[in-house]
């Protein structure tokens, strides 16, 4: 008996499926961690690291892993060094943008409150699209996200699958397409990586972007995802001790 499909190859479909998670990571670990994963105590951290390595396992069914750490000695050995610089200079800059971005944000709600009557209280519109209220209340639940039992290992994993989705898996089905289409979807690869941090605020958008342009950088040039899972991590680890530190973010350092 024989099957029709639409697509005789079945590896397209793979692929569909692999994009489609992937593009959706976040999305879809933070309505699994409403929905369900929140009631048993699971953060959100863990709820998209789960996500993440689920998707990538998926994806190393389809692409051969050694295609993602390159076959060079020497991206092997310079991928330490490396990814320590870039991942120091991708904290630096998320530091420096989250700073101009506050200080931003400081001035226009000083101005607000100057023009506001001392009589005056803060009225809440709702004359907002609908569309438009709920994003803001999704927004609003960053916070949340980022409050929990989490070690410094979950953001490890979510470094490294992290690193592999968007600048292994994703980068190789880029340049495997011909004409435009292989820098359009390098850069489509960036902007999804940045998206991704979309449930932190847009701030978060903003000061991730430039750990995922140096990260692709560094793997086109060399041809291993080492480096940038290197860098990704020392990052994440970064963060954490920032989160750890701040009065504004309550976690738990389990397994500190």
């Amino acid at each position: 008996m024989t099957s029709l499909t639409l697509i005789p190859d079945a590896s397209t479909y793979g692929v569909a499926i692999l994009v489609t998670y992937g593009l959706g990571a976040s999305s879809l670990a933070a309505y699994l961690h409403t929905r369900w994963f929140s009631h048993f105590g699971v953060t959100f951290q863990h709820s998209y690291a789960a996500v993440l390595v689920a998707t990538v396992g998926w994806g190393l069914l389809i692409i051969d892993w050694r295609s993602l750490v390159g076959r060079s000695a020497l991206s092997w050995l310079v991928a330490i060094p490396l990814g320590l610089a870039i991942g120091a200079l991708g904290t630096f800059l998320d530091r420096l943008l989250l700073r101009i971005v506050g200080r931003r944000t400081h001035r226009t709600q000083a101005r607000h409150e100057g023009r506001r009557r001392p009589h005056e209280t803060p009225v809440v519109r709702s004359t907002l699209p609908l569309a438009r209220r709920r994003t803001l209340r999704l927004v609003s639940r960053a916070p949340v996200l980022t409050e929990g039992h989490f070690g410094p290992w979950t953001l490890v994993a979510v470094a490294v699958s992290e690193e592999l989705l968007y600048r292994g898996l994703f980068l190789q089905l880029a340049l495997a397409l011909e004409g435009w289409w292989g820098p359009a979807m390098v850069s489509v690869s960036v902007v999804a990586f940045a998206l991704a941090h979309v449930w932190f605020g847009w701030a978060s958008v903003l000061s991730k972007s430039p750990l995922g342009i140096l990260c692709t950088a560094v793997v086109l040039a060399s041809g291993s995802v080492l480096a940038a899972v290197v860098a990704h991590t020392l990052f994440n680890l970064a963060v954490w001790r920032r989160m750890r530190e701040s009065p504004r973010v309550q976690i738990h350092p389990t397994g500190a």
